[in-house]
């Protein structure tokens, strides 16, 4: 493992090689994050190197006296052993920035999978659903993620149907027999059934599988994808729901780790995991399942009214059950109280809001539903954990 505590010399700045792939867009973020890094720090000689540069030339990086290397290629390709050889002969310190594990004797910064799994059900689980699915491939990351969708599900007592294609290959995505074939899974799910796809391509796929057997997003199968890949989720139709991976909080990690070994500090002997980012909400998900006519009335209710303060005896008043079975069917569809509901749907809709607009806080609470700026900050900051404003900063971050 590349972990040596070499301090670099006291009259030059460390001079440190960045691998970044040209082909993928998602680079640009975790780049973001390394110069968030870096800015904030005492800065580096650089060196940038892309897919299309040569690896195996040890003689020039020593030429260089390269003190240290980040590196965020593609994993489980060829470019991906060059780059390890290479690595492994220039005998620095290095930390790999990747999509999934891969033991690879570096220091791995890598995103919490399990996470993002338990984000997905607990979104479903929030909009009650109680019929589940799974749909991905055979990769580290996607049977993670399955696996962290699954665990989350089960400690609720639910059980999850799950469609893996062990045998995948991308350029087998979209050949007709596939779709025929996950069609085919999707008419034996009860409706509706909340599905979680391991990334928004897979998601894209089985959207158009749904449609093709003639099953509706998101009344009979509602799905949720990851990396939320702005322009893709926003073409589909329906708009698809996708947890974002906090790939800019990647990079900087992994230049702060790196920063570490430089100075001789101290550095975690494991992986070090980057927790997701907040799952965005659109129209593929955006669903309440309930059984009972009346609180789905009042669910909805809320839901077309969160734009403005609303309480429980007004949503009485628009009902014809009493507040106890009020009570009682919001705890049983949903685990929670109808004021709790109510708070939520605020909270939600000030989330669009932090992330679509420049609004000044003010404004923000006066159009999520809040009666005042102060209950607003207090009420987000319960759900969420952390403040509005800290909580727009982290989104626009990640952009």
């Amino acid at each position: 493992m590349h972990r040596s505590r070499r301090k670099h010399r006291p009259h030059r700045l460390p001079h440190v090689a960045i691998y970044l792939s040209d082909e993928d867009c998602r680079q640009n973020q975790i780049f973001h994050g390394i110069v968030d890094y870096v800015n904030s720090q005492t800065p580096w000689t650089v060196y940038l190197y892309g897919q299309s540069d040569i690896w195996a030339d040890v003689g020039t990086a020593r030429k260089l006296r390269l003190d240290g290397i980040l590196t965020a290629g593609t994993t489980r390709s060829r470019a991906w052993n060059r780059q390890l050889k290479f690595i492994h002969a220039v005998r620095v310190p290095t930390v790999a920035i990747l999509s999934e594990p891969m033991n690879s004797g570096l220091i791995e910064v890598v995103p919490e999978d399990i996470a993002v799994g338990k984000l997905a059900a607990e979104h479903l689980l929030d909009k009650g659903f109680r019929n589940f699915g799974y749909y991905g491939g055979d990769m580290p990351y996607a049977r993670i993620r399955r696996d962290g969708f699954v665990a989350a599900l089960q400690e609720k007592g639910h059980t999850c149907s799950v469609h893996l294609r062990k045998d995948f290959k991308w350029g087998q995505m979209f050949r007709e027999w596939e779709t025929d074939s996950l069609g085919k899974w999707l008419l034996t799910l009860p409706r509706p059934t909340g599905i979680m796809a391991c990334s928004d391509l897979w998601a894209r796929h089985m959207v158009y599988a749904a449609q093709r057997v003639g099953l509706h997003v998101p009344e009979d199968i509602a799905m949720v994808g990851v990396d939320n890949r702005e322009a893709l989720c926003r073409i589909i139709n329906p708009k698809l729901s996708s947890i974002p991976l906090d790939l800019r909080r990647q990079g900087f990690r992994a230049a702060e780790l790196l920063d570490n070994l430089l100075h001789g500090r101290k550095v975690p002997d494991t992986l070090v995991q980057v927790p997701p980012l907040p799952l965005v909400v659109r129209h593929s998900s955006d669903f309440l399942v309930v059984d009972d006519p009346d609180i789905a009335a009042a669910a909805r209710y809320i839901q077309e009214n969160a734009v403005r303060p609303i309480t429980v005896e007004e949503i009485l008043d628009h009902t014809v059950i009493s507040r106890r079975k009020l009570e009682m069917g919001f705890k049983r569809n949903f685990g929670r109280s109808p004021q709790q509901e109510i708070w939520r749907a605020h909270v939600e809709r000030a989330k669009q809001l932090l992330r679509e607009t420049s609004m000044k806080m003010e404004r923000i609470s006066d159009l999520s539903g809040f009666a005042s700026r102060n209950h607003f900050s207090k009420i987000f900051h319960q759900q969420v954990g952390v403040t509005p404003r800290d909580w727009r900063e982290g989104v626009q971050l990640s952009e």
